[in-house]
C-alpha cells in the first residue's frame, strides 16, 4: 500500500536506527546549540527556538508536498536548497562580520547602518562608531537609528532561518529521493 507524506514522515521519525531518522531529528535539534554557543543572531535563545520551529515546518512541508515526486524533480529541489543554503550563509556571514560586535561576556550586538544625527558629528579619525558604542555601554540604539538596526537584525535572522530551512529541505529531498529510488528499483544519482 502506498504511503502518504505524513505516513512517510512518521516512518522516518520513528526509525532511530535509520540514518534518515537521525538526520531529520538532528536537523531540528542542532539550532538549539545556539542557546549555549551563541553563534547566531541575538537573542540566541529565541532565535534557536524559532530556527528549530522553522526547520520542523520545512521538513513537514517537504514530506507533504514532495512525497511521491519523481527522483529527478527531487534532485532539482536538492540543488535549489543547496543554492539557498550557500546564499543564506554568505549573506549571514557578511552581515555578521560588518554589522555585529561581541562585547566581553555578552551576546552579539547588532549595529545599524545609519548613525543618529546627534552622534554623526562626533565620529572622525580619532573616534569611531565602535568607540561610541563602547561609550554607550553597547546600547546600539544610542549610536545608530532604530530603523537601521532593525533592518540589519531582520536580515541577519532571515538569512539565518533561510539557511537552516534549506538544510532541512535538502535532507528531506535527499531522503525522499532515496525512497523514490527504492520504489523505482534504481540506484540514486
Amino acid at each position: 500500500m502506498a504511503a502518504n507524506g505524513l505516513q512517510e514522515f512518521k516512518r522516518v521519525l520513528k526509525s532511530f536506527r535509520e540514518l534518515g531518522g537521525l538526520a531529520v531529528k538532528g536537523t531540528v535539534a542542532v539550532p538549539l546549540l545556539n542557546i549555549w554557543l551563541k553563534f547566531g543572531p541575538p537573542p540566541a535563545a529565541a532565535v534557536a527556538l524559532l530556527t528549530s520551529g522553522v526547520q520542523f515546518l520545512a521538513v513537514i512541508w517537504a514530506f507533504h508536498f514532495w512525497h511521491g515526486m519523481e527522483r529527478n524533480r527531487l534532485n532539482r529541489r536538492m540543488k535549489f536548497s543547496l543554492a539557498v543554503l550557500i546564499a543564506g550563509l554568505m549573506i549571514f556571514g557578511v552581515l555578521l562580520a560588518q554589522f555585529t560586535i561581541r562585547p566581553p561576556k555578552r551576546e552579539l550586538v547588532v549595529e545599524g547602518f545609519t548613525l543618529r544625527s546627534d552622534v554623526q558629528p562626533l565620529i572622525g579619525i580619532g573616534f569611531t562608531p565602535e568607540d561610541a558604542l563602547k561609550g554607550a555601554q553597547y546600547d546600539a540604539s544610542q549610536v545608530w537609528t532604530t530603523t537601521s538596526i532593525t533592518v540589519i537584525h531582520a536580515l541577519l535572522v532571515v538569512s539565518w532561518l533561510a539557511s537552516f530551512a534549506a538544510v532541512a529541505m535538502f535532507l528531506s529531498a535527499f531522503l525522499l529521493a532515496q525512497k523514490a529510488a527504492i520504489r523505482q528499483n534504481t540506484v540514486p544519482r
